[in-house]
């Protein structure tokens, strides 16, 4: 996920210093405009509406603390980090009360540019996937009540047909036949059949829209990119679709019913196709007739917004390779149901949170799935018994997590160290250094500077301006072509680096003026 950053500044240099910074050695960051005062800088943040602007203390027009205010006056979903000077900084303090996310005190090295648009891009990245989830949540509210014929508002309904329409319709139906694996408790029997039939359509690269209609039936919305054949009712269904009646009467013990109408072609299709598929269950199971009762949605929503944080929190510290704090965070929660008084209940929806989280971090990072038995879907008996799938499930995700660690870190540096030595002279940034070892980037830079004792960036600059010295020393080439040479397309760029590393400007030190 990449996200829009504004680089708000009155000195030139500094912002073409921070533009070629972020594009060469951040992830997950575009500067998408600049501006050269605050009030400037306000107007291009309502224009763009960036994910982060990094504003200048003290400009012309409007301060990098006004245009904070500003922003947090307007409601601007933009995020604020504010460059200052020492003397600033104090000052720059003050600028805390209107949600200012960091500062970056100049003279800025490299390295902390770096730090802080990473910490930057994990929060505006997790306040994303919140906000993803909450519409998708909504969305389903909506659709829930589309199914039930309550008719949506007229801007509503064109925003979602303009989304599901051609999408696959499918019903699930008898998810009663699982109730009793589940002592009644319908959020958790919710929670394990949507995360079932959600790692199905992952693994086969579809998007799935699962709407509960009652308290045992549900709405399956598909988007299988076309692949969805021609033919009728279940044979149009992707394979992920016609096997999970199937998965969940192996992992949760009772099979449901799968219909698939076919796909959407009106929104108000919807209503008749629910009633019409819950009718034909209802005679061919001799239960009555009618309309179900919904059941309440929210206690399900709190799980996927619990287990949603987890896989987002756990996966972060993976990905900055802190698996002590990992197993602290894994080991305390573990801990948390062994000692509390806690009612079996509340034990049992924990458990199977806790196990689904951990066999999606194994499915995200390591591509793999744990091999857990059923009950992690509906754990039952005792707490000790019921604790023991969660010990089971983080006993093997964390020996399979230190194995594939082992594997993947080995030679790695090495493959980095002599992918820099071949392109320092062009692109070599740290995404595509990360790209060529096949590492998530943020990871690649924690073991790069825990095995060489320098980051990636520094790493890049010293190896460049050694060969700068030797050039400037033994050949006539201008100071443009030495940059142009070493990677850098900018000589003003190039010459303020060569004199920050090695403490005189390049023709300084082709005359002997150095001192070194």
């Amino acid at each position: 996920m990449g996200y829009e950053i504004i680089l708000i500044d009155d000195e030139q240099i500094i912002r073409k210093g921070l533009a070629k910074l972020i594009a060469e050695h951040t992830v997950g960051w575009k500067v998408v405009a600049e501006a050269r005062n605050g009030e400037e800088g306000l107007k291009r943040i309502e224009e763009l509406r960036p994910s982060l602007a990094i504003v200048d203390i003290r400009m012309p027009l409007l301060s990098g603390i006004e245009v904070a205010k500003e922003v947090q006056r307007l409601g601007l979903p933009t995020r604020i980090v504010i460059l200052t000077g020492y003397k600033d900084f104090e000052y720059a303090r003050s600028a805390l009360k209107y949600g200012v996310m960091d500062f970056l005190l100049k003279p800025c090295p490299e390295e902390e540019v770096i730090r802080t648009l990473d910490e930057c891009y994990r929060t505006v990245d997790k306040e994303h996937r919140q906000r993803r989830l909450n519409e998708q949540l909504r969305e389903e509210a909506l659709l829930r009540q589309v199914i039930l014929g309550i008719p949506p508002e007229p801007a509503e309904r064109q925003a979602l047909e303009t989304r599901i329409v051609g999408w696959l319709c499918g019903f699930l139906t008898g998810l009663d036949g699982m109730a009793s694996k589940f002592d009644g408790e319908t959020a958790l029997l919710h929670f394990a059949v949507r995360n079932i039939a959600e790692e199905l359509a992952e693994g086969s690269g579809d998007r799935l829209q699962m709407v509960f209609i009652g308290r045992h039936a549900a709405a399956l919305l598909v988007d299988s990119k076309g692949k969805i054949d021609s033919e009728e009712n279940g044979s149009m269904a992707p394979e992920w679709l016609k096997r999970l009646p199937g998965t969940l009467d192996q992992l949760l013990g009772a099979a449901p019913k799968l219909a698939v109408p076919g796909p959407v072609r009106r929104l108000e299709q919807l209503p008749s196709l629910a009633a019409e598929t819950l009718r034909d269950e209802a005679r061919a199971s001799g239960s009555p007739q009618g309309g179900e009762a919904p059941g309440e949605p929210g206690e399900l929503n709190d799980l996927l917004q619990h287990s949603q944080l987890l896989v987002d929190d756990w996966s972060y510290l993976v990905e900055e390779g802190k698996l002590v704090s990992l197993k602290a965070q894994v080991a305390e929660e573990i801990g948390r149901l062994e000692t509390e008084a806690l009612p079996p209940q509340v034990v049992r929806n924990r458990v199977s949170l806790l196990s689904i989280v951990l066999d999606k971090l194994c499915r995200r990072i390591l591509n793999a799935e744990l091999e857990l038995p059923a009950e992690r879907y509906a754990p039952s008996g005792s707490k000790d018994e019921m604790l023991a799938v969660l010990r089971q499930a983080s006993g093997q995700f964390f020996d399979r997590l230190e194995t594939w660690q082992r594997d993947n870190n080995r030679d790695t540096i090495k493959r980095v160290i002599a992918f820099v030595e071949e392109r320092y002279s062009e692109s070599c940034s740290l995404s595509d250094a990360a790209a060529f070892v096949h590492f998530n980037p943020t990871y690649l830079s924690t073991i790069f500077k825990k095995e060489t004792g320098e980051g990636f960036v520094n790493y890049v600059t010293k190896r460049r301006m050694s060969q700068a010295r030797l050039l400037l020393a033994n050949t006539d080439l201008k100071i443009a072509e030495v940059a142009a040479k070493v990677g850098y397309d900018d000589p003003n760029y190039f010459t303020t680096l060569f004199r920050k590393t090695c403490g005189c400007a390049p023709n300084q030190f082709r005359k002997g003026e150095s001192g070194v």
